[in-house]
């Protein structure tokens, strides 16, 4: 699904989970595996919810976000979150992707200036 199917508030959490997977993808997981990728995507969908969670944002559809935190996850237990998490963890693992690509575009010609590689 693209990010455009979902209500705004639930767009503007996405928007700022992709900027915290951007950064943790160049911090901690510069070449990472899918597997890696999705297990990323789901932690930092889960800490965007709870920072929402602890700002007291409230999201769209009218859905109440009822859940409780452990020592390692967020654990919603009803609404809008569970029906879509998967999903929205495959927009941010794309982005991710895309954002690799976008990357790369730069810092191969820089490289190879660098260190005066020719094609």
């Amino acid at each position: 699904m693209k990010l455009g199917f979902y209500p705004p508030s639930w767009q503007a959490l996405l928007q700022a989970a992709k900027v915290e997977m951007h950064l943790q993808a160049v911090l901690t997981h510069p070449v990472p595996e899918l597997r890696d990728t999705l297990q990323l995507a789901q932690e930092v969908l889960d800490t965007e919810l709870w920072r929402y969670h602890e700002k007291k944002i409230k999201m769209d559809k009218g859905k109440c976000l009822s859940h409780h935190w452990t020592s390692s996850n967020l654990i919603i237990l009803q609404g809008y979150f569970p029906e879509y998490k998967a999903q929205m963890s495959q927009v941010l693992c794309d982005d991710l992707f895309t954002f690799h690509t976008e990357l790369k575009k730069v810092i191969i010609p820089i490289a190879k200036s660098a260190y005066d590689v020719t094609n």
